[in-house]
């Protein structure tokens, strides 16, 4: 689990990001990025 748990606004209305501390070889050691998506259902956010 990462230690970076601050979830960060993206781009889009309802979509939050926040980066993982480990590292992929197929992405050049780039840290990866992990995107969630909000929506509403009767009311209630839905992760």
């Amino acid at each position: 689990m990462a230690t970076n748990d601050k979830m960060e606004n993206a781009k889009y209305q309802n979509v939050y990001q926040r980066s993982s501390d480990t590292r992929r070889k197929h992405r050049d050691g780039k840290i990866d990025v992990c995107y969630y998506i909000i929506y509403r259902h009767n009311g209630k956010k839905i992760w």
